[in-house]
């Protein structure tokens, strides 16, 4: 995958993207509902005004991510790296155990 790859407004609804390396990407306007992202390093990309409802992002690395206006409602947020400022931006960040764990199966 390129090294900036730009995913902004695209379609990954119920993409597995699981336990890669995709720091530093753009998904901003992007649709990620019921995508899995556990595990991935997600340091420094952005996601502004991107939808990931009941996306699994269970032990994600999200360090310097921009979330402005991005919705997470219903997410596995479980042991994400993520700092208070981050998820203050975001539109919707659940709280820590909002969805069994049966969403990142």
């Amino acid at each position: 995958m390129a090294q900036h790859a730009n995913f902004s407004g695209a379609d990954l609804e119920g993409a597995n993207l699981a336990g890669l390396q995709l720091s530093g990407r753009t998904f901003d306007g992007a649709e990620a509902d019921d995508a899995s992202f556990r595990g991935s390093q997600l340091a420094h990309a952005s996601f502004r005004g991107a939808s990931l409802r009941d996306a699994c992002l269970e032990g994600a690395n999200l360090t310097g991510a921009d979330l402005a206006g991005a919705d997470f409602t219903g997410a596995d947020v479980a042991g994400v790296k993520v700092s208070p400022q981050a998820k203050k931006a975001a539109l919707v960040w659940p709280a820590r155990h909002a969805r069994p764990a049966a969403v990142c199966q």
